[in-house]
C-alpha cells in the first residue's frame, strides 16, 4: 500500500478511535493514549500522525465533517421538498447517542483555553459547510428567501445542540423532532405562518 493511503486510512482510523472515546469517556478524557488504547497499540501508533491533544481534538472534529459530508451525498437524491425537511430534523435532533459525541466535541474544541486560530478554521468549515448545504437545499425546495431559511435552521440546530447538552432530559427526540417539523411547516412556500 502506497505511503499516503497508508497515512490517509491510519489517520482515519485514529479519528474513528478518538469519536469512540469521547464517546465512552467524554471530550474531556480525548488523549493520545486513551486513543491509543481504543486502537489496541501503543501511543506511537498515533503520536507518528497525531503529535498532541490539540491535533487529536481537530482530527476528531474532521472526522465528523467526513460523516457529515457522506450524510449529505445520502440525501443528494432524495426530492428538494424531502431533503430540506431532513435536514432540518438532523440539525435540530442532537439527542442521539453519535450526536451528543459531535455535540461535546464542538464545545470541547470552542472552549479550549484559548482555540488557535487555524483550530477555529476547521471548525469554522465544518459549519460553513453544513450552512451552504442548508440554503442549497432550502433553495432546491423553492422556500422563500432560502439563505435567510438556511441561517434560521442553522441557528435552530445551533441552539438545539447547547440545550441537548445543558438539559438532556428536558429536550428528548420527541420534542425536537416536533420542533423541527414545525419549523419545516412555517418554511414551506405558501405558508401564512410569519417566518
Amino acid at each position: 500500500m502506497p505511503a499516503e493511503v497508508e497515512s490517509t486510512e491510519r489517520r482515519r482510523q485514529i479519528g474513528e478511535a478518538a469519536l469512540r472515546v469521547v464517546r465512552e469517556r467524554g471530550a474531556a478524557q480525548l488523549t493520545i493514549r486513551a486513543v491509543a488504547q481504543a486502537m489496541g497499540g501503543s501511543t506511537s501508533l498515533v503520536t507518528h500522525y497525531v503529535r498532541n491533544r490539540r491535533e487529536l481534538l481537530i482530527l476528531a472534529f474532521t472526522t465528523v465533517e467526513h460523516r457529515w459530508a457522506a450524510e449529505e451525498e445520502r440525501l443528494a437524491d432524495l426530492p428538494a421538498a424531502e431533503r430540506i425537511e431532513h435536514l432540518t430534523a438532523w440539525g435540530a435532533d442532537w439527542s442521539h447517542e453519535e450526536d451528543e459525541v459531535v455535540a461535546a466535541l464542538l464545545l470541547h474544541v470552542l472552549t479550549e483555553a484559548k482555540p488557535a486560530p487555524e483550530d477555529l478554521a476547521v471548525v469554522h468549515h465544518t459549519l460553513d459547510m453544513w450552512h451552504r448545504e442548508l440554503g442549497q437545499a432550502a433553495e432546491a425546495a423553492g422556500i422563500p428567501d432560502p439563505w435567510a431559511a438556511a441561517d434560521l435552521i442553522y441557528l435552530v440546530s445551533r441552539g438545539a445542540m447547547l440545550s441537548t447538552l445543558e438539559h438532556p432530559g428536558t429536550w428528548t427526540t420527541e420534542r425536537l423532532t416536533t420542533a423541527a417539523g414545525h419549523l419545516n411547516r412555517l418554511l414551506r412556500p405558501g405558508s401564512t405562518a410569519p417566518v
